[in-house]
């Protein structure tokens, strides 16, 4: 468990590449690598939520200090547009929000993540199918296309009988 939460904390491009010539351990390892994506998803949501809710918060706490203390922040007078251009340009308000932005691109790309795997078992699936009609196994006459290909193959799977002259 620890060498997979290793290798899908860096998580990324490293987690989607399929081995072809392991076919066996790339099944055996995706069902923990989703579930392992899943959670990093999960926790950086509740990250960016965090954030996103703290940040509500310091804003209407600063909207309720500019409207008691209009002096404080060298308003003649307040309208809500000035007062919510105080909000937007005070200091605080933009370090929270780079926070959010920040949260909310880390929770987007564990989300696209998660995708990459269930796109990875698609890939999987079908290198199994190719594999199992051995599609791979040898280099072929691209001419005839995949039905002159799957007649060669069943052409070739036929025993051939050989009659008897008496």
């Amino acid at each position: 468990m620890a060498s997979v939460k290793m290798r899908l904390m860096k998580m990324g491009r490293e987690a989607v590449p399929v081995d072809g010539d392991s076919l066996d351990t790339e099944w055996k390892n995706l069902p923990e690598q989703v579930l392992q994506a899943s959670e990093d998803e999960a926790d950086a949501e509740a990250v960016y939520l965090t954030r996103k809710a703290r940040m509500e918060v310091k804003k209407s706490q600063l909207f309720l200090d500019v409207i008691a203390y209009p002096a404080k922040y060298k308003i003649v007078k307040t309208t809500e547009k000035v007062v919510d251009a105080v909000v937007a340009a005070s200091e605080d308000i933009r370090e929270y929000n780079e926070k959010v932005l920040t949260a909310k691109r880390d929770w987007e790309g564990k989300k696209n993540v998660v995708y990459a795997l269930v796109d990875k078992r698609r890939s999987l699936e079908n290198l199994v199918s190719l594999h199992g009609l051995g599609y791979a196994g040898q280099p072929r006459d691209k001419t005839g296309g995949a039905k002159s290909y799957l007649r060669e193959k069943a052409h070739e799977r036929k025993p051939k009988i050989v009659l008897r002259k008496e």
